[in-house]
């Protein structure tokens, strides 16, 4: 049997994005693990970007049949998505952590492709950003003010319906142990630092310490309460480990002030850690 390699999903995503539009031609970017999906005679302006990490680790292992059709249903959700009632779109509002970078870099490649960015719903917990958006089966999208105002949603009744809804995922067996001094969030579902970054009274930590948070991608969340060069090290590696093949979010140690206030880790250079944090900055 041959092996189901991301090269070959790349040439199915193509495949099947064709049939559902004829018209699309595809590139495989594999250094970003990416499918670029272009109209022919539409230049880059009409370009719908598929990043293949998450979709291949959930694809792998499946049948032919059923991924095939995991594909597509992915597809149709990106290519031709379903208008939402009012009530899906509420029930569909999530978290996600943003940083300025990321929502700076995301804006200007939207409007170096001709369109305007988007007028999304953020709130500032210290250096980061929590924005809304809207988890659909397949794909999670921006929430845009203005589609949330036409069904009579305010940007801080979408806050509070996400809020709610992150609260009713998050119990207390939140954490397991993964190392000397290092946890894991247990739920690798896609909101495992945003429980964290938006958390007031839920999404605590396992330890009474002040924590150091390592979050490679949205599904993996290692925290700590050592300042120990050799702990820290070793968190990183797991990280990095456990999310390979996910969407890349940020390689940063991040701490809480205030209860509610992140920041970038930046010990004292006199500290066995900075060599670690000035390295993860880099």
């Amino acid at each position: 049997m041959f092996k189901y390699t991301e090269k070959k999903l790349a040439k199915d995503v193509g495949k099947v994005a064709r049939s559902i539009d004829p018209t699309l031609e595809y590139v495989y970017l594999p250094d970003s693990q990416e499918v670029q999906l272009t109209p022919r005679d539409n230049g880059s302006c009409g370009t719908i970007t598929v990043f293949l990490g998450n979709i291949f680790l959930k694809v792998l292992k499946m049948p032919k049949k059923e991924r095939a059709a995991t594909i597509e249903a992915f597809l149709r959700e990106v290519l031709a998505p379903k208008e939402l009632s009012s009530s899906e779109l509420m029930e569909s509002l999530a978290l996600r952590v943003r940083t300025g970078f990321e929502i700076d870099f995301r804006n200007r490649n939207i409007e170096l492709s001709g369109y305007e960015a988007p007028l999304s719903i953020l709130y500032r917990r210290g250096q980061l950003f929590v924005e809304i958006v809207s988890d659909r089966n397949e794909t999670v999208s921006i929430a845009r003010s203005d589609d949330l105002a036409k069904i009579g949603i305010t940007n801080e009744d979408a806050i509070h319906m996400a809020a709610a809804k992150i609260r009713r995922a998050t119990g207390e067996n939140q954490w397991k142990k993964v190392g000397e001094s290092i946890w894991m969030s247990r739920y690798q579902d896609d909101y495992d630092f945003a429980r964290l970054v938006a958390a007031e009274d839920f999404g605590k930590f396992p330890f009474n310490g002040h924590p150091i948070v390592f979050s490679p991608s949205h599904s993996i969340c290692i925290a700590t309460d050592s300042t120990n060069a050799e702990v820290l090290s070793m968190m990183v590696e797991l990280g990095n480990e456990h999310s390979a093949g996910h969407r890349p979010f940020c390689q940063l140690l991040w701490v809480l002030e205030d209860g509610s206030k992140w920041k970038e880790w930046q010990p004292d250079q006199t500290s066995e850690a900075w060599e670690i944090a000035k390295l993860q900055s880099v």
